[in-house]
């Protein structure tokens, strides 16, 4: 049933649907009461006995039109489109009801007239909805155009106008069989209706649950590569400290030897310190407490950036550029900023030899974007590729530099989540441009953003 039903909706494409909408319903009913009417009048030609017609217009104007005309009314009502199926079958009832009264109100010469009326309803009820889902001018012009020339055909018929044999008119298959077909269309419809809107729904599902699931694998790779460049790049700078301030205390070594190694030592550390300040930020970012919000100088924090990178880039011949205006604030998280100009600016010193690193800043539509544009060795697209991936990803610098490969990964991940961008322009052997764009905030949006993110922080603790 299934397949039955994902081939009708293909088939059918996006008109199909069950229930005809509430507009082309009005139409529909609006179209039947003016036969009624317009038929009434006929009855009044046609019938010639007083009481036969008298009855006749009593069971069409007291019983079928004001049935219409509330019916037409409750399409007004806010629970119509659930209830449609019903008012539907109440609907065909009374109206089947009606015309077998009528059938039975007319005299012998007069049944005709009223058979046909009757088949023509059935065979309207049956087969017309069939095409309703394609056009919705089928709807407004189906049941007139089964009905009037079966009515038209009878009134002439009886007037002895044209003389037709109606053989088929009195097969009662023909009528049982018309009445079924509308309850077998009712129910096959809903059926095709309700598998169509499950596997709608367990499609959405897996969807969400692979999505779910990806994002899983994802942070768990993440954590176990952090957990493995922790265990290896915390474990030696604070090996060598130890083991140098054991050398100092037992006087193994002198002062003036310490004193010599301590450069070392402090570029270690430096290092060391990066990796914490990576990984903490990326903590914070899986548990939604990301939500410091300040007036940043954006000047300021560059040139604070430039100052913890001179020191790396010493003997390389590099010169930093800050092209960000004084006046150009962004009121947003501070730290995320500057440990994303850290990453930024340690990835240009690494690549770059006898060149210029230069920092720029704009601000439209609520969003701010800094590019930090290096005279470095550039990258292919292969490299490109790894470089945004959770998987650790380095290689040397200039200078035969290491790293870990992740400080641009999670850089990535965390300006993501925090609604922002980042992004490179790169060429081999003609340096490379990256990109972070970032929303800023207005006071109310910052209030707003952290108590949203201190709410989920409660909810992970």
């Amino acid at each position: 049933m299934n397949n039955i039903a994902i081939t009708v909706k293909r088939l059918l494409g996006k008109d199909f649907h069950p229930y005809i909408s509430v507009k082309t319903y009005r139409y529909g009913l609006g179209v039947t009461f003016g036969l009624f009417v317009l038929f009434g009048l006929i009855d009044y030609m046609v019938i010639t006995d007083t009481k036969v017609l008298a009855d006749t217009l009593m069971v069409r104007y007291m019983f079928i039109v004001p049935v219409y005309v509330i019916s037409f009314l409750l399409t007004y009502h806010h629970s119509f489109e659930r209830h449609q199926p019903i008012l539907s079958f109440l609907l065909g009832l009374c109206t089947l009801a009606a015309l077998m009264a009528m059938l039975y109100l007319a005299k012998r010469g007069q049944q005709d007239y009223y058979n046909l009326y009757f088949t023509a309803f059935v065979l309207a009820v049956s087969f017309a909805p069939l095409v309703l889902w394609y056009n919705k001018l089928f709807m407004f012009l189906s049941l007139p155009l089964v009905l009037l020339p079966f009515n038209i055909t009878s009134l002439q018929a009886h007037t002895g106008e044209v003389i037709i044999t109606y053989v088929v008119l009195q097969n009662i298959l023909l009528l049982t069989g018309g009445i079924l077909g509308s309850y077998c269309r009712y129910f096959v419809i809903n059926i095709l209706r309700w598998n169509i809107h499950k596997n709608g729904v367990i499609t959405q599902r897996k969807v969400l649950l692979d999505s779910a699931h990806k994002k899983l694998e994802d942070s768990d790779s993440m954590k176990r590569l952090l957990l493995s460049i922790l265990s290896h790049d915390l474990k030696g700078p604070i090996n060598n400290v130890q083991a140098l301030l054991h050398l100092l205390s037992e006087k193994i070594i002198t002062p003036e030897e310490f004193n010599s190694q301590s450069k070392n030592l402090q570029g270690q550390l430096t290092h060391t310190k990066g990796i914490l300040d990576n990984v903490l930020l990326w903590s914070k970012s899986e548990m939604n407490v990301m939500a410091d919000h300040d007036l940043v100088a954006l000047h300021e924090v560059v040139s604070e950036n430039i100052s913890g990178s001179e020191i790396a880039a010493l003997g390389k011949h590099i010169t930093f550029v800050n092209n960000i205006p004084p006046t150009l604030t962004y009121l947003g998280d501070r730290n995320l900023i500057k440990l994303v100009l850290r990453n930024l600016l340690a990835n240009a010193v690494k690549f770059t030899e006898n060149g210029s690193i230069s920092l720029s800043a704009t601000e439209t539509n609520g969003l701010i974007t800094l590019s930090v544009k290096d005279e470095g060795i550039g990258m292919d697209e292969d490299e490109v590729a790894q470089l945004f991936s959770n998987k650790s990803f380095s290689k040397e610098g200039t200078r035969s530099e290491k790293g870990t490969g992740l400080g641009l990964a999670i850089c990535h991940e965390v300006v993501k989540k925090y609604g922002g961008r980042l992004s490179v322009e790169t060429e081999k052997g003609k340096g490379t441009t990256f990109y972070f764009t970032l929303p800023t905030f207005s006071s109310g949006m910052a209030s707003e953003a952290t108590h949203s993110m201190a709410s989920e922080a409660k909810k992970i603790y």
